[in-house]
């Protein structure tokens, strides 16, 4: 079932990710069902992990959340939405080295790219959604 959740949220996260590096909007329909979906699966096979992703949700939502407010809405807030799946996806701590893999990620990119950080507007769900697969696939906790 850990295959399952995984397919899932690389499935989604594949969509959003084209979503945000085209468009740079992420639609909300599609970002819930994903966490529909995830919550769906864990409650009929991981309920003894269903705090720890509830935690790791909210505390990810909230994380971004501010972050989100404080760099005067440079992260997109699509972002901060896609959130509550990482959160969910890796649990209560688990989301936290996601993050900053995804943003050494980013930031990789953009320098490899030559262009400037500030000049340029980065798609974060690709480097969000890999990073999270890559942490949660190869984790024993999640």
């Amino acid at each position: 079932m850990k295959m399952l959740r995984t397919a899932i949220f690389i499935l989604f996260s594949v969509v959003l990710s084209i979503f945000d590096i085209k468009m740079q909007k992420v639609p909300i329909v599609i970002l819930l069902t994903q966490l529909i979906s995830l919550v769906a699966i864990d409650f009929l096979f991981f309920r003894n992990k269903m705090l720890s992703n509830a935690v790791g949700a909210v505390s990810c939502f909230s994380v971004l959340l501010i972050t989100y407010f404080l760099t005067k809405r440079n992260l997109g807030f699509g972002d901060v939405e896609f959130g509550l799946s990482v959160g969910w996806l890796l649990g209560a701590w688990l989301w936290i080295p996601a993050l900053f893999l995804a943003s050494v990620l980013g930031i990789g990119f953009i320098l490899l790219k030559n262009h400037s950080i500030q000049s340029e507007r980065i798609p974060f769900i690709p480097f969000v959604s890999f990073s999270s697969f890559w942490l949660g696939f190869f984790s024993n906790s999640s």
